[in-house]
């Protein structure tokens, strides 16, 4: 799953960024990069939300 969700934030900006240089200004632009944005932040909250988290006693070892 995590896998998946760093292929998937990987391409979102790769497209993001490719957007901005392929389509032309205007609402289209904004559409898709906002589209590919709100992507993005979602598979960086989904990878967020599956990481692993150690126990409360290793964390103030360290």
């Amino acid at each position: 799953m995590k896998s998946l969700l760093r292929t998937v934030l990987v391409l979102c900006v790769f497209a993001n960024v490719l957007m901005n240089f392929a389509v032309p200004d205007g609402v289209t632009q904004v559409v898709l990069s906002a589209f590919a944005g709100l992507c993005a932040l979602a598979c960086g909250a989904g990878l967020w939300f599956l990481r692993d988290r150690r126990p409360e006693a290793e964390r103030r070892s360290v």
